[in-house]
């Protein structure tokens, strides 16, 4: 495999700035614009974004298991698919007048569509990140430039969210139907910088039969001893760690009185990620990877813990720990899909088989379980605090409540990582071996 430009690093990661975009836009407003704008109740809005997460995980794992048999063009799937993961995330944001049942029934539809849509985007994409690298050292930079994308696309999205929420409360249709055509070219626009550079890279993966079943290429793959314990830490991390963010905007509208305001704690996040990359990348050239991480999980926890004892009530204090907590996010983040690469190598050493998008698709099962886990919890502890009432110790109880619920998920996860197999000298060895197989093809 010849080793990517700078340039072609750079484009490729760019994709993970259109991907964020639309990603932090369901995960930081949707569950409050379905309960609150469109009136379908913290319930059922929870129950569309729970339902959607696990269609999606089906999705991924279907696509998946089709790319790895299919040996498709990754960069081919993502620009015919593009088209429409905007037009049907444009539809999410569209208002429409109905009855209570099919307002429901309406707004499921086009998330699931969304999903569809999303799923051939973000499969191929970051199944990419493991065919188009040739070591650990090259994944982790790799993934250090997708999170800087992602970060940044974090800030800009903060600057617009704003925007958005009065756009959306307002009911000025004409104005926000400029702003998603705006959006709408911008993605697709981006999605092109992102796979022409890499156009001619066969990034798929011929290493697999299509004549293997999927039940013994998942049996394989449940026998991959680090992809299995990433796995469970990425369930506990996104089920409950992530609370912590996805409950910006409740806590802006709830503690800080104006629900807009999410946006000065989404910038913090954003900046705390950016500032993370170099840091968390130098760190995981000089620990193991899994030791990183653990820093990164413990990191967490203080944020947390520090978020909880201060209780912040401006939103500079505010801004602060979502700061903090977004240093060791961002640098969690990174290692994570960083490693992922790593344990489909590991596969392919001990079980020599290959099954790269079939990876990245059960791991996006996992993570979207987790994902409607995470919001079928916030509904469930915006319901037993009785929001928006909540009488006069709401504020205390949902600082505490997410204090509790995303500080589980910063101590808990740690404790797997602790049986992680893979090391820097099983690094180089799998690198050394890898090297001298393409040196035996050439």
């Amino acid at each position: 495999m010849v080793s990517l430009s700078k340039w072609q690093r750079v484009s490729y990661a760019s994709g993970a700035f259109a991907k964020s975009l639309q990603w932090n836009s369901t995960e930081f407003i949707l569950l409050y614009y379905f309960a609150e704008i469109v009136g379908l109740g913290t319930m059922q809005a929870g129950l569309i974004l729970f339902i959607s997460f696990i269609w999606s995980g089906l999705l991924d794992i279907c696509f998946a298991r089709f790319f790895d048999n299919k040996n498709v063009n990754y960069q081919k799937v993502i620009a015919v698919s593009a088209p429409f993961c905007a037009f049907t995330f444009a539809l999410l944001f569209l208002p429409i007048s109905l009855p209570g049942n099919w307002l429901f029934s309406y707004y499921l539809a086009v998330t699931l569509l969304f999903r569809i849509g999303y799923t051939l985007v973000d499969i191929p994409h970051n199944a990419m990140l493991g065919s188009l690298s040739t070591n650990s050292y090259e994944r982790t930079r790799l993934s250090a430039s997708r999170i800087f994308f992602n970060s940044c696309a974090v800030l800009v999205f903060a600057f617009c969210a704003g925007h958005l929420l009065g756009l959306l409360e307002n009911g000025s249709m004409q104005n926000l139907l400029i702003f998603l055509l705006i959006f709408s070219l911008f993605y697709l626009i981006n999605i092109g910088v992102c796979v022409i550079p890499t156009w001619h890279l066969r990034a798929a993966s011929p290493q697999v039969s299509s004549e293997q079943s999927f039940a013994v290429a998942l049996k394989m793959l449940m026998q991959n001893k680090p992809f299995l314990i990433l796995l469970l830490f990425t369930l506990i991390s996104d089920a409950l760690m992530s609370i912590f963010s996805k409950s910006s905007v409740y806590y802006a509208s709830v503690v800080l009185g104006d629900d807009t305001k999410a946006t000065s704690l989404i910038v913090g996040l954003a900046i705390g990620k950016i500032i993370a990359m170099p840091m968390f990348s130098r760190i995981a050239e000089s620990v193991e990877k899994h030791q990183a991480m653990i820093f990164a999980c413990l990191g967490k926890a203080v944020a947390i813990a520090i978020f909880w004892l201060w209780s912040p009530t401006t939103v500079s204090s505010a801004f602060t720990c979502y700061f903090i907590y977004g240093i060791f996010s961002g640098g969690l983040h990174m290692l994570v899909w960083s490693a992922l690469p790593d344990t489909i190598e590991y596969g392919k050493h001990h079980f020599k088989t290959f099954n790269s998008a079939l990876t990245f698709g059960v791991f996006h099962v996992v993570m979207r379980v987790g994902n409607g886990i995470s919001f079928g919890l916030i509904a469930l502890m915006l319901m037993m605090l009785d929001y928006p009432a909540g009488g006069e110790n709401l504020v205390d109880n949902l600082i505490r409540a997410i204090s509790i619920l995303a500080g589980m998920g910063a101590l808990l996860a740690p404790v797997i990582l602790l049986f992680y197999p893979l090391s820097h000298a099983m690094h180089q060895e799998l690198a050394q071996e890898k090297s001298t197989a393409n040196s035996s093809i050439h």
